[in-house]
């Protein structure tokens, strides 16, 4: 099968909350006292408020009277145990998603996103465009931040599942990041401890693909920027050695746009060449690789994988001069791929490329 795309125009429902705020002439004052978005969950739950009591001291001890069925039967609750019950609706188990038949129909494709993400989204700007299906899994084309970007679905629906999450806890912040967690992200990196990895920031990568884009994302300084680049990375590796190629290589292309700007970038390109590399994904891997050493990645620490990538190409000149400059620079677990290379070419014909390469030097 091949690229399919689908216009979710019919069914992104964008401003949605404020038409219904037109209908209302007390509908301003109730979010001003609740949130825009605890009113908005209340509506998708299909809870109907029916008074407030507003506690000036302390607003999440603010009485929000409700009824949730048609019995009429009316509930109370401070607003915020309220919040934190509709939130947890909000985040409940997603539906089996049913089978895309070869002509959607709009009621089709809002089960086939989800209802409640449909309706969700635009409440923290997000826009529905298009869906993408592949060969791979299902992706979708999203407005967010001034831009357009194709992400996978299940990475959408987890970005806004971390937003609901924060409006739980009482703030508007699109994500919060723990740099604990990161510090022990890179600690895990350096000890290969992929399961770690996964769980501590398995769900990150949706959250941080729209706060890449998101006025907070773009204010934070190059350090941290680079920290949640190498955390990335290391997120990325892992989910490639734990068999999850596709989502590997997803999330380490969003590490190579949070590190572009860093001194992380080498480091993050330096690390997908070896993925890939490890893979066999030898042609690709030389680019990847080379493209490290441009942003200022470790020659020492790059060299002898290139010098292998180049070698299962059947480029021997490159893979024998890699290897060569390696072991200039104290690898000598590069001499191995040397000799192969050098097996190959000859020694004569190495002998006289290197001569010629020291007539060459100024």
């Amino acid at each position: 099968m091949g690229r399919k795309s689908i216009s979710l125009s019919d069914v992104r429902s964008d401003g949605w909350f404020s038409q219904i705020g037109e209908t209302s002439p007390t509908f301003a004052q109730l979010c001003d006292v609740l949130g825009d978005r605890t009113v908005a969950f209340s509506i998708i739950a299909g809870l109907r408020i029916t008074s407030v009591a507003v506690n000036t001291l302390d607003r999440d001890q603010t009485t929000v009277c409700f009824t949730l069925d048609d019995s009429g039967a009316e509930q109370e609750l401070p607003l915020g145990e309220l919040r934190l019950r509709l939130c947890a609706t909000m985040l409940g188990a997603d539906p089996v998603a049913p089978e895309l038949s070869d002509e959607p129909d709009v009621e089709e494709l809002q089960r086939f996103v989800g209802m409640r993400y449909v309706l969700i989204a635009p409440l923290f700007d997000i826009g529905l465009r298009e869906l993408i299906v592949d060969e791979g899994p299902v992706g979708i084309v999203v407005e967010f931040g001034g831009s357009v970007e194709e992400v996978p679905l299940a990475q959408l629906r987890e970005a806004i599942r971390a937003r609901v999450r924060q409006v739980a806890m009482g703030t508007q912040q699109p994500f919060s990041l723990d740099f604990a967690i990161l510090d022990e992200v890179l600690d895990a990196a350096e000890k290969e401890e992929h399961g770690k990895i996964i769980e501590l920031i398995g769900s990150w990568p949706g959250p941080l693909s729209m706060l890449l884009r998101s006025a907070e994302g773009q204010e934070l300084d190059l350090v941290t920027r680079g920290r949640i680049a190498r955390a990335l990375g290391a997120l990325g590796s892992a989910l490639h050695a734990n068999g999850a190629a596709d989502q590997g290589d997803e999330v380490m292309r969003l590490a190579i746009q949070w590190g572009q700007d860093s001194d992380v970038a080498g480091e993050v390109f330096m690390r997908l060449g070896a993925t890939y590399a490890a893979n066999e994904r030898f042609g690709e891997a030389i680019g990847l690789l080379r493209r490290s050493i441009a942003l200022g990645g470790s020659r020492v620490a790059i060299l002898p994988s290139l010098a292998e990538c180049y070698f299962e190409r059947g480029r021997f000149v490159a893979a024998a001069a890699s290897a060569q400059e390696a072991i200039d620079l104290g690898r000598e677990d590069a001499e191995e791929v040397l000799d192969r290379a050098v097996a190959k070419l000859g020694v004569e014909k190495w002998t006289r490329f290197r001569e010629a390469v020291a007539r060459s030097a100024p």
